[in-house]
């Protein structure tokens, strides 16, 4: 199935608005930003393979921002991977920049914000949804692969993935939705084993060498945000086994998943304790490291420290 969108034909009155809202029904809802006015020209072409959702989207210059407004607003569970066409692209996430050029690409979670600046001219993008299930059924949810390029350019595995995406999205639909559901899959495998590349933390040990408890106590430390974070993501980070993960932790006095709920607790006790962070709410600082649902954090929080988070809270004493 194809679906195309375009600013033409639209009355430059409507046209901003009508923008917007075909960035956020097609993407995920987000701030969009662009200097041209009702001069504005755009359009984008979404079709589906199976699992996996191919937008190809060309437009004068924007900046398009997922906000902490916009990920309270709207529900979404999937990675969006952004691949170059023509044109410049600046993305931003997780405290880190990217820069695409032609046959480059990246990965954005859209559970967390960040922020793409579409730049220059005859500018032309093709993007990938990735529902986040389709990954974790692969073992690869790589929160460490985000805004790192790709790149398409030399003779890699990049330029391998960025052609087969590139030609994917020129299928027509001549096809039996049975091949474009076996193309779908093709095209995550391929992505799946490139993340686990791209995501591989600076400290990790090459593959074959055996990481210890600590290096991935380490990694997870600066993660705990990610509420997708679990053994296999984990595993899939050090390419190694999820078994080899829970053995690592089997000489632990916890386990790997009691010990990374208890690392959370003891974030969200400080944090609720700190006059620093008297203005953040309890909702932001429980979902700033995992937790989710509320009545989940409550019970596990005050099975812990015998008070509930509020209470906590009210521990802060007030400045001299």
């Amino acid at each position: 199935m194809e679906v195309t969108l375009s600013t033409a034909g639209i009355p430059d009155r409507d046209r901003d608005e009508y923008w917007r809202q075909i960035i956020c029904r097609t993407f995920v809802e987000l701030e969009v930003d662009h200097q041209r006015g009702p001069a504005f020209c755009g359009a984008v072409r979404t079709r589906s393979y199976g699992d996996l959702r191919a937008t190809r989207i060309s437009c004068d210059p924007m900046i398009a921002t997922r906000s902490r407004r916009c990920i309270s607003d709207s529900v979404d569970d999937r990675y969006l991977l952004a691949l170059q066409l023509r044109g410049r692209t600046v993305g931003i996430q997780d405290g880190r920049e990217v820069e695409l050029r032609p046959g480059d690409f990246t990965i954005f979670d859209t559970a967390r914000s960040y922020s793409v600046d579409f730049q220059g001219g005859g500018f032309d993008h093709l993007v990938f949804h990735i529902p986040r299930s389709a990954l974790a059924a692969r073992g690869t949810l790589a929160p460490d692969a985000t805004a790192r390029r790709v790149d398409g350019s030399s003779r890699g595995i990049g330029w391998v993935v960025s052609g087969f995406l590139a030609n994917l999205e020129r299928v027509g639909e001549n096809i039996s939705d049975l091949e474009r559901e076996q193309l779908g899959e093709a095209g995550i495998d391929l992505l799946s084993s490139t993340l686990r590349w791209v995501s591989r933390p600076a400290d990790c040990h090459p593959v074959g060498a055996q990481p210890s408890s600590t290096s991935i106590k380490q990694y997870v430390r600066t993660r705990l945000d990610d509420p997708a974070l679990d053994p296999g993501s984990v595993a899939a980070a050090f390419a190694i086994s999820v078994r080899h993960v829970h053995r690592l932790f089997s000489d632990e006095a916890e386990s790997f998943s009691s010990w990374v709920r208890n690392e959370r607790l003891t974030r969200c006790f400080d944090r609720l304790g700190d006059p620093g962070y008297r203005d953040v709410g309890i909702h932001d600082i429980r979902e700033r490291y995992g937790f989710t649902d509320a009545a989940v954090f409550s019970r596990a929080f005050k099975r812990r420290y015998g008070i509930t988070p509020s209470a906590r809270r009210e521990q802060i004493s007030d400045p001299p």
